[in-house]
């Protein structure tokens, strides 16, 4: 019995971390007019370059300070700028909207009934 519990306990807690710390997955809106979408994990250190021309969802990295930012000029990144108020730039590019990105399902697509037959 005690076994079960304990089990459960570290079933509830391998969960709870993994939902806390999962990638989230963003998509810009930009102020040129073009959408990007980006990966945010937390306590991550990779991030796509930014010569990346490969057609996928690109790994960023959050900027908080001037010293994460000297580093990661070169990949992709999100920070602020504090010029005229508070903006968001995903690398150079200002973020006119930052939502998060929820796919659909492939069920919206399918028809709710299919017929293999055909009649003559």
């Amino acid at each position: 019995m005690s076994n079960t519990i304990i089990l459960i306990i570290l079933a509830v807690g391998i969960g709870i971390y993994q939902d806390t710390n999962k990638p989230i997955e963003y998509e810009l809106s930009m102020e040129d007019g073009s959408h990007l979408h980006v990966v945010l994990q937390k306590n991550s250190q990779y991030a796509c370059p930014l010569y990346c021309d490969i057609d996928h969802i690109h790994h960023a990295v959050m900027c908080a300070d001037y010293n994460q930012l000297s580093i990661n000029q070169s990949v992709y990144h999100i920070s602020e700028k504090n010029e005229n108020g508070i903006s968001l730039y995903c690398s150079t590019r200002k973020i006119l909207s930052m939502v998060r990105f929820i796919p659909r399902s492939s069920k919206d697509e399918i028809p709710d009934i299919v017929s293999a037959s055909v009649d003559e």
